[in-house]
């Protein structure tokens, strides 16, 4: 190795080059703070509302949104990788991007389960979140559904399923002996 040659950059652009990507840093950084404060205006203002609605009319979740679930995927490798779609699993989920270890899937899957950025993920199987995708274009798999709605807006949906979140966690655990999980069935008990 000592044979090799390697041009550096001189001080002055690597300072230049340093200061760029610190910028960039502290950039990703406010927009994260200013995602997670957007979520909480966005959760006030649907408990809020919740707490000053009076109404009888009552609704299940899942008659108020489409809880479509992912594919096997793997029943969909692709021919060629440049008509494929990298496969969101959970780990996928939670780190909230595909990458270059991700499955891939064909491109021509249903649109259904294909999903895109601001597309709401709900992971009903292992470990249960809730996400809206910020991630690429990309194909769900199997365990994980993608909710939509053609009568009330995406915040709504979210808030809703959120807000039961928590009491289907405590299903799913208390199903020690498989691998925790929720049925369609919850769904619709959860008005």
């Amino acid at each position: 190795l000592n044979s090799f040659l390697i041009d550096i950059p001189s001080l002055e652009i690597q300072n230049k080059i340093a200061d760029k990507l610190y910028k960039i840093d502290k950039k990703i950084e406010i927009n994260n703070k200013i995602n997670t404060n957007l979520e909480k205006i966005s959760t006030e203002f649907f408990l809020n509302w919740l707490s000053n609605t009076h109404s009888d009319k009552k609704k299940s979740l899942d008659s108020i949104a489409n809880y479509k679930n992912g594919l096997a995927m793997q029943k969909f490798r692709p021919v060629n990788i440049k008509e494929s779609l990298p496969v969101v699993k959970i780990r996928e989920l939670n780190q909230g991007h595909t990458d270059s270890n991700s499955d891939l899937c064909r491109k021509d899957i249903d649109k259904s389960v294909q999903i895109n950025t601001g597309d709401i993920i709900f992971s009903w199987s292992g470990t249960l979140l809730l996400d809206l995708w910020a991630g690429t274009e990309a194909g769900l798999n199997q365990h994980l559904f993608k909710v939509t709605s053609n009568d009330y807006p995406s915040w709504f949906i979210y808030e809703w399923t959120k807000y039961y979140l928590q009491e289907f966690q405590l299903i799913a655990e208390s199903k020690a002996t498989t691998m925790g999980h929720i049925k369609r069935s919850n769904l619709k008990e959860s008005f």
